[in-house]
């Protein structure tokens, strides 16, 4: 089995890894620091212990001892094969990569091929040390052109016996035939032949495309200046005397051979440094200093759609393909940063901007460039780009779907709550007046009950459609609820507000739903609340119309009622106070009680063989041993009947009275004893703790977290703390902070409900979360719905290459099941692998691979 050394500082690219090649027939030995790999590989250079090296570049070169890269180029190294792995292909790695042999180079996102690369790399066989051993396998052709025969079988023993490869021509037109069918490295003419002159055929040699790395040298028994002149001015590099010493005529031909070797080398790198950048993915394309382009690869050409390389060569890029702007306002132009890195050195990393196809379609792209030094010289610069519009296109889907219901598109509750905070914030400058309608439908569970959850999709389709109808171009419609709407009316006559609360509701009156032959009706509560200066919040607005809609269902349904602030404040007030109190009652009496969903490895399950019904699934993986699992903590709220309340009944108002951080903290608590009682046990389970926005920039949380771990004498390694996208997006800087602190302490991340909020992909590379909690939205109709399938499987693609983990959330039936494997998602929980449990079971597992 063949040993490899495997440098690499990232330890879950080095576990797969290693796991993946040890799979693979290998033997692996790994290493963490650069420095300890420059210690070892320097103790055993002398008595070579492996087979290859895999080096696994650092983000920040600076980062790397120059000491490794020198030991590697080293003499005593130079024949160990060298496989270097990066996220992206930049012009120092390629020079390093090409200025040594036996050395290959695999991007990132290629990593499962990098057995079958190593392999390749090994059986290559080594190329020659040294340039004399390549020259006495490859000697330097001559063609030796000379109308004299005595002359000819002079030289030719002269140089034959010197190691030249020696061919003759008897005059002009038989040396242009022999260039143009062969392969030689320098022509040796005699100057003064008949029918054509040295000098003559100098030029004419010098023509031929066949001649491009030719060496001319003329021969002459004359030593007059005009014969060695013309000779020099025709293209000669060189004139030698016939009646010089062999010894002189060789060594002047040795000068002239050593041109041939070190341009045979120049060419060779070229080649080399040609194959690997035709062969990297990503676009790659090079400026001198006046901006102008001096090469491009073939994906270059590929992606913009370019015919040739000389149609661009010699121009700029902003006249040919570069003429875009950054995606965000005010972002500078990509000609500007180019132009930087030529004048100043500045680099830019991975910035998304826009190229123009050949056909005049805009790119999107994400864009690197680094200024190019020779010698200490700056010549330019060098920029590597790829195509991200599938990218750009799946996160304008993601956008959509955050802000819009699936299932009726229109906008969803999120976007609406926004709006209607927008809407306060303006009106607190007017004195104008909007309103807000929030709509119930009476008889929808009846109808979703009785005939079908298809037909009920189908009825809220057309209410939708019904409700769109009656709206102006300035109002918002959005389903904020399983049967509930919401409309925002921008500016509206307050005498007319409940008129046109009415035409809603007799709009719902009057439309009959049909379902196989049977007419069904379908009538609506309708809510008002006013919208004016004094509005405190979007939160308040919200709540009255959601209070005027349950006084309307109470007057027996299908009515509408406006709110009124003097007769109607103690009753939200007493609705709200009792949560609120219950809330505290329940800190307070531990009334609070932990539930657990499985979240399980994909490669755990066989898919064959699934069961129809859920939970089933789970019993039989319990049954068979199941290894790799980990367990997110949920919470309930036991009632006064012992029934337990769900979080959707009290979260709510726990937020809108600040008891999150509160309920995090007991959560927490809980959840760490737990798992201490449990490892004590022998029962050695991991956790996975929610975290809410409010907790995210909590000091005393963090203290919490920090405290308990250390009290219980847990491993960090054993909790998986989540954080919703939305949380993480709108603070930032805090999810950051707090993300950080953690994991320098050694817990793990994951980033929930991924694609419900506004993030883009790009802002995936600055959380440093480990794990991607795919939103439900997309998995509950993934069997069913190609649009959530293609979404899916463009997440999991692009957060495989980020080195994240995907775990599927919500999976109901068996389909889904197979189409998330199909996808290649990680890891799932749901309803049918099993509802939640009220206890951890009793299971000897401690190798879950989701973290670490």
């Amino acid at each position: 089995m063949q040993k490899i050394l495997y440098i690499e500082s990232f330890s879950r690219h080095r576990n797969a890894l290693t796991r993946m090649l040890s799979n693979d027939g290998f033997v692996v030995v790994a290493i963490e620091k650069l420095e300890d790999a420059r210690r070892l590989l320097q103790s055993v250079a002398d008595e070579l212990q492996y087979d290859g090296v895999i080096l696994s570049w650092p983000a920040d070169l600076g980062s790397a001892p120059e000491g490794l890269l020198e030991l590697l180029t080293s003499p005593e190294l130079a024949g160990l094969p060298v496989l270097v792995m990066a996220s992206n292909a930049d012009a120092e790695k390629l020079a390093w990569v090409t200025g040594r042999n036996r050395t290959a180079f695999l991007l990132w996102k290629d990593w499962r091929e990098t057995g079958q690369a190593l392999r390749k790399l090994l059986a290559a066989p080594a190329p020659p040390p040294v340039l004399a051993e390549q020259d006495e396998a490859e000697p330097v052709r001559v063609l030796l052109v000379d109308d004299s025969p005595t002359s000819r079988a002079k030289f030719r023993k002269l140089l034959t016996g010197a190691g030249f490869e020696v061919e003759t021509a008897a005059g002009g037109e038989e040396a242009l035939a022999a260039v143009q069918a062969g392969r030689f490295d320098i022509v040796l003419i005699d100057y003064f032949m008949p029918g054509m002159n040295g000098d003559e055929l100098v030029r004419r040699i010098r023509a031929l495309p066949e001649a491009a790395n030719l060496h001319c040298v003329t021969l002459t028994s004359a030593y007059l200046d005009t014969v060695m002149a013309d000779a020099l001015e025709a293209g000669a590099v060189e004139c030698l005397m016939k009646n010089e010493s062999d010894a002189l005529i060789l060594a002047r031909l040795g000068v002239i051979s050593r041109l041939v070797r070190l341009g045979r080398q120049q060419r060779q790198e070229r080649e080399r440094l040609a194959g690997i950048l035709a062969s990297v993915g990503d676009g790659v394309y090079g400026v001198d200093c006046e901006m102008r382009i001096t090469f491009v690869n073939p994906a270059t050409l590929r992606i913009l759609g370019i015919e040739r390389e000389a149609d661009v060569v010699g121009r700029c890029p902003s006249e040919v393909f570069q003429r875009g702007l950054g995606f965000s306002p005010g972002a500078i132009k990509t000609d500007e940063l180019l132009r930087r890195a030529v004048q100043t050195g500045e680099p830019a990393d991975y910035f998304e901007t826009r190229f123009v196809r050949s056909d005049g379609t805009p790119l999107a792209v994400e864009l690197s460039i680094l200024p190019l030094e020779i010698e200490g010289r700056r010549e330019g610069a060098v920029a590597a780009f790829r195509d991200i519009s599938d990218r750009k296109l799946l996160e304008e889907e993601l956008k959509w779907q955050a802000s819009h219901d699936q299932l009726t598109r229109l906008l969803n509750r999120k976007f609406f709550e926004d709006a209607l905070d927008q809407e306060v914030r303006r009106l607190r400058r007017s004195d104008e007046t909007s309103a807000l309608l929030y709509i119930d439908l009476d008889r929808f569970k009846y109808i979703n009950d009785t005939i079908g959850h298809t037909a009920g999709d189908r009825l809220l389709i057309e209410i939708s459609q019904q409700l769109k109808q009656r709206l102006r171009q300035s109002d918002l419609l959005a389903r904020i609820g399983g049967d509930e709407f919401a409309v925002l009316l921008h500016d509206v006559d307050q005498a007319r507000i409940f008129e046109s609360a009415e035409a809603f509701r007799r709009m719902l009156e009057n439309y009959t739903f049909t379902h196989d032959g049977r007419q069904y009706a379908v009538n609506g509560s309708i809510g008002v609340a006013l919208i004016d200066r004094h509005t405190r919040s979007a939160g308040t607005v919200l709540a009255n119309a959601d209070l005027a809609c349950h006084i309307a269902k109470g007057k027996g349904r299908n009515q509408t009622h406006l709110y009124d602030q003097h007769t109607e404040d103690k009753l939200a007030m007493d609705l709200d106070l009792g949560w609120s109190i219950r809330l505290n009652t329940a800190l307070e009496n531990d009334e609070f009680q932990l539930a657990y969903q499985p979240i399980v490895a994909m490669a755990e399950i066989d898919l064959e063989h699934l069961p129809d019904t859920p939970g089933q699934l789970w019993e039989e993986l319990l049954t068979g041993g199941i290894q790799d699992v980990f367990y997110e903590v949920l919470v309930r709220l036991r009632g006064p009947d012992h029934k337990l309340i769900m979080p959707g009944a009290f979260m709510p108002t726990a937020e809108r009275f600040n008891l999150m951080q509160r309920i995090d903290a007991w959560v927490i608590d809980a959840a760490l004893e737990t798992l201490a009682s449990n490892h004590r046990s022998g029962n050695m389970v991991k956790l996975a703790l929610n975290l809410s926005g409010q907790s995210i920039d909590s000091p005393e949380i963090l203290r919490s977290l920090q405290t308990g771990i250390e009290q219980h004498s847990l491993l960090p390694s054993d909790i998986l703390l989540e954080i919703t996208e939305s949380c993480a997006i709108h603070k930032v800087e805090a999810a950051q902070q707090f993300i950080r602190a953690m994991k320098d302490l050694g817990c793990f991340f994951a980033l929930d409900d991924f694609g419900s909020g506004y993030s883009s992909f790009g802002q995936l590379k600055h959380l440093p979360v480990d794990i991607i909690k795919i939103d439900g939205q997309f998995i509950r109709n993934i069997a069913h719905d190609p649009m959530d399938l293609a979404i899916v499987e463009s997440m999991v693609n692009i957060a495989h290459s980020l080195g994240k983990k995907i775990v599927a959330e919500f999976v109901e039936d068996a389909e889904s099941l197979r189409r998330l494997k199909a996808c290649g998602v990680d890891y799932v929980q749901g309803y049918y692998i099993t509802p939640a449990l009220d206890a951890l079971p009793s299971l000897d597992i401690c190798n879950s691979s989701l973290v670490g």
